[in-house]
């Protein structure tokens, strides 16, 4: 306490009173979002056991299976009509939703918000990179840069930069060198990738959230380009971040964790049984019915 309070002395003296109110209310967002994050876990850890994962969780995918992504409701809690200005909102996709990561993550939610969701295919910076990488279109050409443009001309940047020409001359390499980089070496881990600012852990992993019938659905908030190339490129597997599952599907977590045998699960249960998402839950059952089928036979 004696700490923080000489650091806001500290900041008052050398920025002034504005700087420590500023300061005052990040931290205070920030405590109360970990704290919410702690009570929500030992919640799910009540009410799902074990079949709760522990969090930050991956699962191993194909980027195949990310067929949508995730569109605003009243659920979700950083929408793009909020934090796009609305002078360039024309050149945005304005109706895309996204659950904040630090506040949301391992969060089982019921509602709707699984159903407003739209496909993959109709991603515009998915659609600028498969102009680039199978079309041949150059980089200043597509949709996606375009738009960025636009973005530094009216709103005064995109991606950090305010600058026309400096976007032109670092953006495009840096997205020339991760196809190059994952089309030579495979998809990298942020942990595996060479140092760079832009890596942040494992928060910065593709983020996605779980449907109720298993739908892996894009979260819009880290790992848009990555996604896009890594399913052009075909690659087998890459892992994903899952921040929020819907209701229904930790149920069926639930319940192919608790199980004694398949024979037990429903049917809806055993359609899923190699869900990327079910591995953690379904592999003691599955080497229990394993070993049971071999005892048998002996």
């Amino acid at each position: 306490m004696v700490t923080l309070l000489l650091k806001a002395a500290n900041m008052a003296r050398d920025e002034g009173l504005a700087a420590v109110a500023v300061a005052s209310k990040r931290k205070v967002r920030r405590t109360g979002s970990a704290a919410m994050v702690r009570v929500r876990r030992v919640s799910h850890k009540l009410r799902y056991g074990r079949s709760m994962p522990r969090e930050p969780h991956l699962i191993m995918s194909s980027p195949q299976m990310v067929e949508y992504y995730l569109l605003s409701s009243s659920h979700t809690d950083s929408n793009y009509s909020e934090n796009i200005p609305p002078q360039v909102g024309h050149v945005h996709e304005m109706d895309k939703g996204c659950f904040n990561q630090k506040r949301n993550i391992g969060t089982v939610r019921a509602g709707d918000w699984d159903l407003h969701k739209r496909r993959w295919e109709h991603h515009q910076l998915y659609n600028s990179v498969w102009d680039v990488c199978v079309n041949g279109t150059p980089w200043e050409e597509t949709e996606f840069i375009q738009r960025c443009l636009t973005c530094i001309d009216i709103a005064g940047g995109s991606f950090g930069y305010t600058n026309r020409e400096r976007f032109l001359t670092e953006r495009i390499p840096y997205l020339q060198w991760i196809y190059r980089n994952m089309k030579l070496h495979g998809y990298m881990m942020q942990e595996e990738c060479p140092k760079d600012h832009r890596n942040r852990g494992v928060m910065h992993e593709v983020a996605v959230n779980i449907g109720r019938s298993g739908e892996i659905i894009f979260n819009n908030s880290s790992g848009n380009h990555r996604l896009s190339f890594a399913k052009i490129l075909s690659i087998s597997e890459i892992p994903l971040l899952v921040i929020v599952r819907h209701e229904r599907w930790q149920a069926l977590r639930k319940e192919i964790y608790s199980a004694r045998s398949v024979s037990e699960l429903s049917a809806e249960a055993r359609c899923h049984l190699e869900h990327p998402d079910m591995r953690d839950v379904a592999e003691k059952l599955l080497y229990r019915d394993a070993a049971a089928e071999e005892y048998q036979r002996v």
